[in-house]
């Protein structure tokens, strides 16, 4: 234990005063964060107008899509668990793990910091015995991509693209396939749209069927990372990786107990 000093001040000048209050492990690392959640993955529409990002209350467990309109001042919020659910299986029992980890968090908080360190570790123990077996979640949307001259964005959740106009009351999922697709973007006329899928890059036209795919038979060994179109959308480059044999060590941090 150690003594804790206050801050007092007193118009323009501060003086530090001794405390008798003891700090406790909780003092210096609390269970739930004094602050909120941050928004991230922001972008800007072309026109300045709408900002997309990610971000959720305090105390929900995942992020969702946010706009905000610059003209009207005022955040609407685009996708939840509900919005999704029928594009997302795993939703409803996603929503009950949540719900359950919510309880147990808050039952730990009337734990004193013994109890509470003895609860982390057993914890660990059980999500050691379940192995890597990954648990029903949900998947923060993401890669979001705004329109050139319409205000509308495509956007991305668990591999799969989807469409979303301002205004709307839900998106409209654009693919559905085991693979997973990727780099979502308009066409230069915002009248079809391009993304990767298994090292190719594609491209379809609203209300066509027909799928085409735009580049070249990559190099053997090759995996695709990234591609770019001019825009005349005449000249494409790509970006990729070679697959290399044998694996690669990596040095991580492993954070557990609020330490790392």
């Amino acid at each position: 234990m150690v003594q804790a000093l206050l801050v007092l001040a007193a118009g323009n000048a501060a003086s530090l005063a001794p405390t008798n209050k003891n700090i406790n492990f909780d003092d210096l690392f609390p269970r739930e964060p004094w602050s909120g959640k941050m928004a991230t993955s922001l972008v800007w529409s072309p026109d300045g107008r709408y900002l997309a990002y990610s971000w959720n209350e305090y105390k929900e467990p995942t992020y969702d899509l946010w706009v905000y309109d610059t003209q009207s001042g005022r955040s609407t919020r685009v996708t939840s668990m509900d919005v999704m659910e029928p594009f997302d299986r795993e939703i409803n029992q996603a929503r009950l793990r949540y719900r359950e980890e919510r309880t147990e968090f808050e039952k730990s908080l009337t734990l004193n910091d013994l109890e509470w360190r003895e609860l982390k570790i057993k914890q660990r123990e059980e999500n050691e015995r379940r192995g890597s077996t990954p648990r029903p979640s949900y998947g923060n949307p993401g890669e979001v991509s705004w329109a050139k001259g319409s205000p509308e964005f495509l956007f991305t959740y668990k591999g799969d693209v989807f469409r979303y106009k301002i205004g709307d009351k839900a998106p409209v999922r654009l693919t559905k396939t085991r693979d997973g697709e990727s780099s979502p973007r308009f066409t230069r006329d915002d009248k079809g749209y391009l993304f990767s899928r298994s090292s190719s890059v594609y491209r379809v036209m609203f209300g066509s069927s027909d799928i085409e795919q735009l580049n070249p038979e990559l190099p053997a060994g090759i995996n695709l990372g990234d591609f770019m179109i001019s825009p005349d959308e005449k000249t494409m480059f790509l970006s990729g990786w070679r697959v290399r044999p044998g694996g690669r060590q990596v040095d991580y941090i492993v954070y557990r107990d609020r330490f790392a």
